[in-house]
């Protein structure tokens, strides 16, 4: 899995406290077995925020609840009518 460039500050971080406990010819293996812990957090950090859907909010921060609407009218034209000064662009025309 490929994490997108969002997430490289949060690696950049991490490898000043690597670093401080390992020295170079640490990077060949076994220094990073004293990591696994953390590394395995990071990485699970990635993934849940890469899988899990986003979260959507109005402009107060409220979350977004969706909903279906039913209208039953008398008369499609009568709707038409009393509903068509909403449009913003008035191009429609009924003939």
């Amino acid at each position: 899995m490929l994490f997108p460039p969002s997430h490289k500050a949060e690696l950049i971080r991490f490898r000043p406290v690597f670093k401080e406990k390992h020295r170079p010819a640490d990077f060949n293996g076994g220094g990073l077995d004293d990591f696994s812990e953390e590394l395995r957090e990071l990485f699970f950090g990635f993934y849940r925020r890469m899988t899990q859907p986003p979260q959507m909010q109005n402009t107060d921060g409220e979350a977004l609840v969706f909903h279906r609407l039913h209208y039953q009218i008398d008369s499609a034209e009568e709707t038409f009518e009393a509903l068509k000064s909403l449009c913003v662009t008035d191009t429609l025309k009924i003939s």
